[in-house]
């Protein structure tokens, strides 16, 4: 026992010894990277306001309504829906295609209608509070990212996208699978300016091609029972849209949109293939949401390709024009 408490005193004793000296190091490490910081800060020019007019925005984490700057709305909507390390050139399109969608609900409160924009993307879109980004980002990195975010949307200032003198209804979604889709297939709704074309880098990103199983038993679950005799059970692609995304699921006695069975799956996409591995249906699917419009990780694409803001909104949104709303 004493050989024992012995040995244990040494091994404290050298604890103690690089211990000390390792949380000194680090204390000065952090001293040295905080001074750094503070003085890159200093050294930056300041940037302009993020102002306009005022913006009704539900914040769903307070619980409450607040009111805040167009620009600044546009900022918070860019950080939420694009990561932050995306070129210039794809920030500013998508800094574009969020104003334009919040005008475009502003112009509706004038006349009457709905009295907010929220934070939620599943009804307008996906907006990001300094202190939600400072954590995502962390604090050391949150000046240099908002700097980027704030400098794209300001380099767009007041800009948005048109359609024969109204703004348009700016779809986006993260990626396409390489085909964005028309508007109809989705909202039976056609819109001139929101077709269906080739996204020469919607293909990539962590997207791209994502895999689902879903067994026997959830399928019951979301789509109805469904009884066979055989190997395989009577589910299949009944048909498809030129895009390539599946209009219709034939599923037993049943049909659903693919939108019907992406909802009830929870799917990334509609565009999807399925077959059958004995306990369940394995999904291979192309792209991530809705495909109408520009799609994010096709707008870096292109960006990193060397298009300009400009040329990857006329891509995505053939025949509007880029204007400065009167109203800002």
């Amino acid at each position: 026992m004493r050989r024992l408490s012995d040995s244990t005193v040494r091994l404290r004793t050298i604890a103690r010894g690089w211990y000390r000296p390792a949380l000194g190091w680090a204390a000065l490490a952090g001293l040295v990277l905080g001074l750094g910081l503070a003085v890159l800060a200093a050294l930056w020019p300041p940037l302009p306001e993020l102002g306009g007019p005022p913006v009704a925005l539900w914040r769903s984490d307070l619980g409450r309504v607040v009111q805040i700057p167009l620009e600044a709305y546009v900022a918070g909507a860019v950080a939420g829906e694009v990561p932050v390390t995306f070129h210039p050139e794809a920030i500013k399109a998508q800094a574009v295609a969020s104003r334009t969608l919040a005008v475009r609900r502003l112009q509706e409160q004038a006349a009457g209608g709905t009295a907010t924009i929220t934070d939620q993307a599943a009804r307008d879109q996906a907006w990001s509070s300094p202190e939600v980004l400072k954590r995502r980002w962390g604090w050391w990195r949150y000046p240099f990212a908002w700097r980027k975010v704030a400098e794209a949307v300001l380099a767009t200032r007041g800009l948005i996208l048109t359609y024969q003198g109204a703004p348009i209804f700016a779809a986006f979604h993260s990626t396409s699978g390489g085909q964005t889709e028309a508007a109809e297939n989705v909202w039976q709704e056609p819109l001139p300016y929101l077709v269906s074309q080739p996204d020469p880098y919607g293909d990539r990103g962590p997207f791209a091609r994502t895999e689902r199983f879903v067994d026997r038993a959830q399928l019951a679950g979301r789509l109805g029972p469904l009884e066979w005799r055989g190997e395989a059970p009577p589910l299949k692609i009944a048909g498809r849209h030129p895009s390539g995304r599946v209009s219709r699921f034939a599923y037993g006695s049943r049909v659903y949109t693919g939108r019907e069975v992406r909802e009830a799956l929870n799917l990334p996409s509609t565009w999807f293939d399925v077959t059958w591995e004995g306990t369940g249906a394995r999904f291979v699917v192309r792209g991530f949401g809705h495909g109408v419009g520009m799609s994010q990780y096709g707008a870096d694409g292109l960006a990193q390709a060397g298009r300009s803001y400009e040329e990857i909104l006329s891509h995505y949104y053939p025949g509007t024009a880029l204007e400065t709303w009167a109203g800002r």
